[in-house]
């Protein structure tokens, strides 16, 4: 028999969320040099942005990587 286990509570779900985008934003090699600097928060499942970065083409890149994070 199976079973899906839900998570604990919202903010358990949000806290892992969170980490993932944020390792995903740190592993930018267009980021890497540059005094740019982005933190991701999630609140229910929505995540936001905040921060500078030197492009938009860094911008674009930043979006794409949070974009392909599952969760």
């Amino acid at each position: 028999m199976e079973h899906e286990l839900a998570p604990a509570n919202n903010a358990d779900t949000d806290l892992d969320l969170t980490e993932r985008v944020n390792e995903a934003i740190s592993a930018l090699d267009v980021l890497r040099g540059t005094r740019a600097h982005v933190a991701a928060t999630a609140a229910r499942g929505h995540v936001t942005l905040e921060g500078a970065v030197q492009s938009p083409m860094a911008a674009a890149e930043v979006e794409r990587a949070v974009a392909a994070v599952p969760g």
